[in-house]
């Protein structure tokens, strides 16, 4: 591990990592790992950085709600698409796949009617953007659908579909978003 230690070569202290010594003038090595794409994010493919922030697409599908907590779990969220770019960099990693994304309609919210109200982002933040395609959210067949998901089509457009429904099972992979990692 790393650890702050007593440089031999002198008396300031020094970072120190699997008790190799350096003194000054002597060539120094650094290997530095990618904490969060080498260690906590086992079962995710890295799609790169936007905006300072860190994406990441799930190997397996989950339902929604199953999807959610796993991203917190990882320090981050279900994406939430704030802008055309960031929706076009998150929808271009591999469009010809579904992904749930953090949109999802409050039941409990005063907006709340169907299909259209009450729809908000996992973490709270105001709705800048919406991509939904044609004609969704529709609610289609006259069934909860509750969830979004993106690459509607082959495109970075959103559909409204429902997560836990016994007609249906939606499991889709999802998109991890690590708002500024290293800041």
């Amino acid at each position: 591990g790393t650890s702050l230690a007593q440089n031999s070569c002198d008396s300031l202290p020094r970072i120190e990592q699997a008790d190799i010594t350096s003194c000054p003038g002597a060539p120094v090595t650094l290997n530095v790992r990618n904490y969060f794409q080498d260690s906590i994010l086992a079962g995710f493919n890295y799609i790169g950085t936007y905006g300072g922030n860190q994406y990441y697409a799930s190997n397996g599908v989950e339902f929604w709600e199953d999807a959610k907590i796993i991203c917190e779990a990882a320090g981050g969220h279900l994406v939430t698409c704030n802008s055309s770019g960031e929706n076009a960099f998150v929808g271009a990693y591999n469009p010809t796949k579904y992904y749930w994304i953090g949109y999802y309609q409050n039941l409990s919210s005063p907006s709340y009617s169907e299909p259209g109200g009450g729809w908000e982002w996992v973490t709270g933040e105001p709705t800048t953007y919406i991509g939904w395609a044609g004609s969704e959210p529709n609610q289609n067949n006259n069934e909860p659908e509750d969830y979004t998901y993106m690459n509607f089509g082959g495109i970075p457009e959103w559909n409204d579909a429902p997560s836990v429904n016994p007609a249906h099972f939606v499991v889709l992979r999802y998109i991890l978003e690590i708002e500024n990692p290293y800041a």
